[in-house]
């Protein structure tokens, strides 16, 4: 078996591979895009791809529950600024995507450290 081809010119031609991959507006690949604009901390990525008539639910016992949103400023005013305020380091971040046809379901996970106490969590999750 031979060691794999790790030259400049071989790098170049996998990112440009995976580039184009990702750049293919499949439902799974804006699930994609969207949490990695979410983890480099890229508000107008994020923005960006959702949908200016979205419905946004938070599940009913999570701390920032308060119904169903419909544009993406309502996820900035009361999902995104809260915990930023109430959080240090929270990130939500999926390592698996699951779809079928148009809809997407993304496994991962929450952390952050909660300012009030200084205690840390992490804590999964399955976003459709």
């Amino acid at each position: 078996m031979s060691a794999p081809n790790t030259s400049p010119e071989a790098a170049g031609i996998a990112r440009a591979a995976r580039g184009s991959i990702l750049d293919e507006a499949t439902p799974a690949n804006v699930v994609r895009r969207f949490y990695a604009s979410l983890k480099r901390g890229h508000v107008p990525g994020v923005f960006g791809l959702l949908n200016h008539e979205l419905g946004w639910t938070e599940a009913a016992g999570f701390p920032y529950f308060s119904g169903t949103w419909h544009s993406p400023a309502e996820v900035l005013e009361k999902l995104l600024s809260p915990l930023a305020r109430d959080w240090d380091g929270f990130s939500a971040e999926a390592h698996d995507f699951v779809s079928e046809g148009n809809r997407v379901v993304a496994l991962g996970a929450y952390s952050g450290t909660f300012k009030v106490t200084g205690r840390r969590m992490t804590a999964g999750f399955a976003h459709e």
